[in-house]
């Protein structure tokens, strides 16, 4: 178990410990799919909070890319 909180590194980039926040969709975003600062807050905390690695969950670009 110790393990987890042992630097690593990923192609070239470390990090601090080996905690991996995966992919969710946290239904926080915006109706044109914008960051809310709801969700800017949540990622914040996870970062406060010492996860490792944060991947962020749906996103899209255009508006022709909703996953509707």
């Amino acid at each position: 178990m110790s393990k987890l909180f042992d630097h690593t590194e990923i192609n070239g980039m470390t990090l601090k410990n080996r905690f991996v926040r995966s992919a969710t969709w946290e239904g926080m975003a915006a109706e044109d799919g914008a960051c809310t600062p709801k969700l800017v807050d949540t990622i914040a905390r996870l970062a406060e909070g010492g996860v490792g690695l944060i991947i962020t969950g749906h996103a899209y670009v255009k508006k022709t890319g909703p996953g509707r």
